[in-house]
């Protein structure tokens, strides 16, 4: 059998106490979530049999759920959290990173405290309606395409010269969504991180730093921006949150 803690974030606390059965389970009943304190601070864990794994595989649904803890956990306390992961064999070894980073762990709570992660992230649905918009309005590539129609040039060059151009566009035509999130939503956070977007018809990946006294408003501004001339057609909007600052700290 091979047990470890699996160790979900770190919080100010003077008491001990049990979040109940909601840990991430393969199979049976979910593990107990724990908080045990050490002057002052507290980790959030879970004793877990991982079997014959030498960690906890990276599944959609443990990510799901080790998310879902931290969410649950962040009710009554400013957590910490720790990656997807993290584990120790003893607890001993728990007092052990509490005592050598109990500074860093402080002040990063502080930082923190009243503050939330808002994610928000916009894809175009259609991507044929994006690049028929694109011929409509870019001189350059509504010129180049009705020359090579017009004269059947099949050429691969040609084509590519083409393809290039389009996609000059389409960065351009991205650049200037994401500037229409930014200058609403902007003010309203502490602080923001612009992502990498992860397909073709996403322009917005951002990570937006809140505190809990302007969330209501943030909220607003974003049910705002899906009205926008620009945003409210073709779009998919995935607005989530609050979850724990992952990208602020």
């Amino acid at each position: 059998m091979n047990r470890k803690l699996y160790l979900y974030g770190v919080v100010n606390a003077t008491e001990d106490k049990s979040f109940g059965p909601i840990g991430m389970s393969t199979d049976g009943p979910p593990n107990e979530i724990l908080l045990k304190t050490f002057e002052g601070l507290g980790v959030v864990f879970t004793d877990k049999d991982l079997g014959d794994e030498d960690e906890i595989p990276a599944t959609r649904k443990n990510l799901i759920n080790h998310q879902k803890v931290i969410e649950a956990v962040m009710v009554d306390h400013t957590i910490l959290p720790f990656s997807f992961g993290t584990a120790v064999d003893t607890e001993q070894q728990i007092v052990d990173v509490i005592n050598e980073r109990r500074d860093e762990f402080v002040s990063t709570i502080e930082k923190i405290d009243g503050k939330v992660e808002l994610s928000l992230k916009i894809m175009w649905e259609k991507m044929d309606a994006v690049f028929a918009n694109i011929l409509e309005e870019n001189i350059q590539v509504r010129a180049k395409k009705d020359y090579l129609a017009a004269n059947n040039i099949q050429d691969q060059n040609e084509k590519i010269e083409l393809g290039r151009l389009v996609e000059e566009a389409l960065v351009e035509k991205k650049e200037d969504m994401i500037d229409i999130v930014i200058d609403k939503l902007q003010p309203l956070a502490l602080d923001m991180k612009v992502q990498k977007n992860i397909t073709e018809a996403m322009f917005a990946n951002v990570a937006f730093f809140v505190s809990k006294s302007e969330e209501a408003q943030f909220d607003q501004a974003v049910n705002e921006l899906s009205e926008h001339e620009l945003l409210k057609d073709n779009t998919i909007f995935k607005y989530v949150g609050p979850i724990a600052p992952f990208n602020f700290i």
